[in-house]
């Protein structure tokens, strides 16, 4: 494990090429004591990923875990020669050369759009699950580390020991390291990235650009991916996007046949849910979204409105299986509660489909997985667990976050069977 004290004892700190920078780990309480805070550092790897670089903000036990996924040699071909970043390309470029490389050619361009910045644009026909762009984290950062407000406030616990982070002017500074110890390609690619919320330069770029939904050492964290960046929000997107950990890539990828010249989207925001939701979450982001489900006309509008809150109803109906009592072995009782299952899954379904927001069926198929098992249709939560694990698969990855839920899912299944085989 490396930390500023050991770094400075040993003067090496690899895998990292820089000497970590970290933040005091005292500060003095309202009280005069002396209060023990957690310790956060910058780890600098300027050789990631063919020399793209990676800056981690973390707790030293975090970059640990981090660094086990370095290692270039270990990416599979499918990430490591896309043509959009190959690893043995130019770092210096935003993305692969738009003429073919190996046989095979970028499906985008990057390009300014009128109002909004910039964005990715489709150079042709994209196909449906096509893997638009390869990208890899730049800046990853401890989630509630790097989104303190500034303020400066302090959380204190009864008897005065201190539960916030380091002091506000330690987390800008750490920011601004993370960035300043790159490349000096990727130093440009950060720098011209947009910046939207306000306040000091660096911080605002994380703000406006991070993804979320990463987990290390059991913390939320945010991942700065450049190229990723570029993509602009929809309200119903054509592609969707996958982090996985091991890697530290994050593929987009198309949920729908993307035509020449049409913009490539994805949503910063959980998809399914209902206008008024969609701009108050978006406000966070700094703008009114203004695509084109958001300015349809009214009715339109409505009718998206009324599906998704019908969706969120069904998964509340899905769950009430669970707690209804159904006598198997009344089969009237039985096949009411099969019947109201199936009319209910169709619906889903066709709901789904119709908003275009597929990658909700990570979340629903397990749902419906349990419902069959509440009213004892093994067969009908087998069927639907291995949906659940095939959409985990496509839309979240090969090291998605889901598989010991559904793992105990399947154990589930396994007891229910073995119980009503023993009767």
């Amino acid at each position: 494990m490396v930390s500023e004290a050991t770094a400075s004892a040993h003067s090496r700190w690899a895998p990292w090429t820089h000497r970590p920078v970290c933040t005091e780990a005292n500060r003095t309480g309202s009280r005069g004591q002396t209060v023990r805070l957690q310790q956060y550092c910058v780890f600098t790897d300027s050789t990631f990923r063919g020399g793209r670089g990676i800056s981690v903000i973390a707790a030293p036990h975090a970059a640990a875990a981090v660094a086990l996924a370095l290692d270039d040699s270990g990416i599979p071909a499918q990430l490591r020669d896309h043509p959009s970043t190959p690893l043995d390309g130019d770092p210096a470029l935003e993305h692969g050369p738009v003429e073919k490389t190996g046989g095979r050619e970028n499906a985008f361009q990057v390009q300014d759009m009128p109002g909004r910045g910039k964005g990715v644009v489709a150079d042709r026909r994209i196909r449906r699950g096509e893997v638009v762009f390869v990208d890899y984290v730049t800046v990853l950062s401890q989630n509630t580390f790097s989104a303190n407000d500034g303020s400066g406030r302090n959380e204190w616990e009864d008897g005065g020991e201190f539960r916030g982070d380091a002091d506000p002017d330690q987390i800008m500074q750490l920011l601004q390291v993370a960035v300043a110890q790159l490349p000096e390609a990727q130093q440009k690619r950060v720098h011209n990235l947009a910046h939207s919320l306000g306040g000091e330069r660096v911080r605002d770029i994380l703000r406006t650009n991070v993804f979320g939904g990463i987990t290390i050492a059991g913390a939320s964290y945010i991942g700065l991916f450049p190229l990723g960046s570029r993509v602009n929000h929809h309200c119903q997107p054509n592609t969707y996007w996958r982090y996985t950990p091991g890697y530290l890539s994050q593929e987009v990828i198309a949920m729908r046949d993307i035509e020449p010249g049409e913009e490539v989207t994805h949503s910063y925001i959980p998809l399914g849910i209902v206008h008024k939701e969609r701009q108050e979450k978006m406000r966070d982001w700094g703008f009114n979204c203004s695509c084109s489900l958001c300015t349809a006309p009214d009715a339109q509008r409505r009718h998206a409105d009324t599906r998704r809150r019908r969706l969120l109803v069904i998964h509340t109906e899905l769950a009430a299986f669970e707690n209804q009592q159904i006598d198997p072995s009344s089969t009237t009782e039985a096949d009411r509660g099969a019947s109201r299952l199936a009319q209910t899954v169709d619906e889903m379904l066709y709901l789904i489909d119709r908003e275009q927001a597929w990658p909700l069926l990570c979340d629903y198929y397990p749902a419906v997985t349990r419902a069959h098992l509440a009213i004892d249709d093994t067969a009908g939560a087998r069927k639907y667990l291995l949906a659940a694990e095939e959409a985990w698969l496509q839309y979240g990855g090969e090291q998605h976050e889901y598989a010991d839920e559904l793992q105990e899912l399947s154990r589930a299944i396994d007891s229910r069977e073995t119980e009503l085989n023993g009767k």
